[in-house]
């Protein structure tokens, strides 16, 4: 059931607020009902119903049911990620650097026992464990499977896992919109085969596509704060919304926004007359939600945004211009280029299904397609939402180029997927509203003496057939179209997933050995090794080796310089490893030279190294760090390798004997959170071109030097995460209420709404209204 009954609003004249503009309250008396029926033909239940049909444990078991049902459609549709055969892995090329932060925790773990917060193993320069962009560890979803299953077996359980829990939350938007049980099991199976989730996990882009099982639980959660009673909605809002920050991809959270905004403003504000009118209880709840969401994600969002800088973006590679039309057929068509699937693939319902919806719709009585107003409210808000991500998936038509040179910030949700992806879970959810609808009426009308009707939608035209015919064709309707549906649905899943799923045998992946040779040539370095275009192998992971080549789009970039400039940047890696031909063909050009026995790959030697490569750590003289772009790198003569000990997130360094305006240079990106000691005491971190370095003393003598991560914004984050969670726990437990401090919070908020927000709104409002009449005047 959706609606509002015994709502205290705030009731706010736009035109004529001001800073103290006094509460007011309206009891909002909106009848609850569910769709498709009307707010005036809403039945009720009569005493001498059965009452165990009506019972909230049979209400239980049926759910139970429903959601058992849709779990083994999951598990039947992503059957292939069962097998637990060590040498079948996910395929695709980005499978690696996407999963380095939770593959590397993992192996640390199980050799040390703790999970350390640095990274040293991604990129030039390693990165953070926790605050990194595509880390996910803080996402139990998403990292225990791998933590208890090791790598390869753990991304399958996290892939199976997220499949069920897309379906669920499929089942749990359609509840909350008020759908019946067939349109609740069918959107959770229509939601499970969308073309752009199957395919994302079948090419291995690992975060993007798992942090897509995430949406509809944001949208059921906020057409709940909005629209239900109850605190369930607020604890589902926040929860889902940690898991998503923390799932390691922020490409969905612009276009989501851009999607609900609509619905959150038609559900806060109202138009009463001349009055705008902001409903108090959902404009109270969205906002407690919102804060306590932003207090729990502290951990994530307060050190995301502080380092924003401290990570490099490939803004590259915006796609062509795209048509409107191809954008629409992506939903419906099965067609597809291999080359940029990825990119436009977006399958959702075919297109036999659609025009069979709406023939069927055509055939029920007019006056019972209007859903109840609520409802139509939500339908309508979400459309509208659609339109700023159909005209974003356009690409680079001159419009969307000129967009992103206003505003390159965009270019970090750039790309058709990343804008259509919440279009397609919405279109999906509202073709499924329209099945529930279609199979209810059908269904009365097979049961019930209420003829079956034709007529126009939205219209009080109608032809009622007669009621022998109208009970056996709706019957035979019935039963139709409930195989019709549900067989359309389930192929149109089970289609993406066997064409774009999967796993391929890496047995003869794992044949790395020149990061294997390296490894056991040198066991206690610190190992930099160059590798052949993205990973796909498990050897970098268990061999602990520093994969340079890192992640292709996000790259963790040191602090800005204090000594020198361009001077360490662009120098090789001291190791090369690799097995394809191009790859090794061109070391030897590079400047590398062959390990001596090191094992033959395709003619040539799987491991190289190179002679003028700068230490892991080392010491130089200031002089030499000042460079322009012209000048060239740093050499390894010019620099004194040192004696160093590395701790994951403590590097240990010992220099014996050095000169005056001598700097000690670590290769570890200067992230904020390191900190150094020189003999124990405090120093100054300092950037070398991006890398940690640290001034030595005047006097000569011998310095024992250690370089801690210690990120105390994340520990601050850590804390006010703590204290979100505790108010979380307090706020579900009604702990206010039986505190009696409920009323006296409530009073607070009210104050700072007409104290703080509204008098803001109000400026903005007359700003608007301002710049609207002096454009008018203009225009006049």
């Amino acid at each position: 059931m959706i609606g509002r009954s015994d709502m205290s609003d705030l009731v706010v004249d736009l035109d004529n607020a001001a800073g103290g503009t006094a509460l007011t309250t309206m009891n909002a008396d909106v009848s609850e009902g569910s769709f498709p029926l009307p707010a005036t033909a809403i039945a009720t239940i009569g005493a001498n119903a059965a009452p165990q049909l009506n019972s909230a444990s049979v209400k239980v078991y049926l759910a139970v049911l429903e959601l058992g049902f849709i779990i083994f459609l999951a598990l039947m549709i992503a059957w292939r990620y069962s097998d637990m055969n060590l040498t079948m892995a996910l395929r695709g090329p980005e499978i690696s650097p996407l999963v380095g932060s939770g593959a590397y925790a993992y192996e640390i773990y199980q050799r040390t026992g703790t999970i350390p917060l640095w990274n040293p193993f991604m990129g030039h320069g390693g990165e953070p464990m926790l605050e990194a962009p595509l880390s996910y560890i803080l996402n139990p979803f998403m990292f225990l499977p791998l933590f208890t299953n090791g790598l390869t077996n753990g991304l399958k359980v996290t892939i199976l896992l997220h499949v069920m829990l897309m379906g669920i939350g499929g089942w749990a938007l359609a509840l909350v919109l008020g759908m019946k049980q067939f349109g609740r099991i069918l959107l959770g199976l229509m939601l499970i085969g969308l073309g752009g989730y199957a395919i994302a996990i079948g090419d291995g882009w690992y975060q993007i596509a798992l942090s897509i099982s995430y949406l509809p639980w944001l949208l059921a959660s906020l057409i709940g704060l909005l629209y239900r009673r109850g605190r369930w909605a607020t604890g589902l809002f926040v929860v889902s919304s940690f898991l998503f920050l923390t799932s390691g991809s922020f490409w969905y959270t612009l276009p989501m926004a851009l999607l609900c905004l609509p619905l959150v403003l038609t559900g806060v504000v109202q138009r009463n007359g001349r009055q705008w009118v902001l409903l108090g209880r959902p404009l109270r709840r969205l906002s407690i939600a919102i804060l306590l969401a932003l207090l729990v994600g502290a951990i994530r969002i307060l050190p995301q945004i502080r380092v924003a800088t401290n990570f490099f973006h490939n803004n590259t590679g915006l796609l062509p211009e795209n048509s409107l039309l191809n954008v629409l057929t992506s939903f419906v068509l099965p067609t597809f280029d291999p080359v940029t699937a990825w990119t436009y693939y977006m399958y959702a319902a075919s297109i036999p299904l659609i025009v069979v919806v709406f023939l069927l719709w055509l055939l029920i009585v007019p006056k019972i397609k209007m859903p109840h107003p609520v409802l139509l409210r939500i339908v309508l808000s979400l459309s509208v939402g659609t339109i700023p991500l159909l005209i974003w998936a356009l690409e680079g038509t001159p419009f969307m180029i000129k967009l992103y040179e206003l505003f390159p910030v965009l270019y970090n949700w750039r790309w058709t997927t990343r804008a259509l992806v919440p279009v397609a879970v919405w279109l999906v959810t509202l073709l499924a509203l329209l099945m529930d609808s279609i199979f209810q009426r059908l269904r009365e009308a097979a049961t019930t003496q209420q003829p079956l009707g034709i007529g126009l939608p939205f219209s009080q035209f109608q032809f009622n057939l007669p009621r022998t015919v109208s009970k056996s064709l709706a019957l035979l309707l019935l039963v139709g179209s409930f195989v019709f549906m549900f067989n359309d649905a389930y192929s149109t899943a089970t289609y993406n997933w066997d064409q774009f799923t999967g796993l391929e045998d890496h047995s003869w992946l794992r044949d790395w050995q020149g990061v294997n040779f390296l490894r056991q040539t040198y066991p206690t370095q610190f190992l930099m090794v160059d590798t052949q275009n993205r990973m796909v192998g498990n050897d970098f992971f268990e061999t602990l080796t520093r994969t340079v080549i890192g992640n292709p789009e996000i790259a963790t970039i040191g602090s800005p310089s204090t000594i020198g400039t361009d001077c360490i940047n662009g120098t090789k890696t001291q190791f090369a490893a690799g097995h394809v031909w191009e790859f090794l063909e061109s070391r030897p050009l590079d400047g590398y030279e062959a390990v001596p026995n090191a094992p033959i790959a395709v003619a040539w030697s799987s491991a190289w190294s190179h002679p003028d490569a700068l230490d892991y750590a080392f010491v130089v003289n200031s002089k030499m760090l000042d460079r322009t772009p012209d000048d060239p790198k740093l050499h390894r003569y010019q620099t004194r390798p040192v004696t160093y000990f590395h701790h994951l997130q403590t590097v240990q360094v010992e220099v014996s004997s050095y000169y005056p305006h001598d700097v000690v240079v670590i290769q570890e990106a200067a992230y904020p959170g390191w900190q150094v000691t020189i003999n124990g005491l405090p120093a100054n971190v300092e950037s070398v071109d991006g890398y940690l370095g640290v001034r030595l003393p005047d006097d000569g003598q011998p310095v024992t030097i250690e370089f801690v991560y210690r990120p105390t914004l994340l520990y601050v984050g850590a804390g006010i995460s703590l204290l979100g969670l505790i108010l979380l726990t307090a706020m579900i437990f009604r702990l206010d209420q039986r505190l009696g401090i409920d009323k006296p919070l409530q009073a607070a908020a009210d104050k700072l709404w007409l104290g703080v927000i509204l008098p803001i709104l109000n400026k903005i409002y007359r700003g608007l209204n301002q710049w609207i009449d002096l454009d008018k005047e203009s225009a006049g």
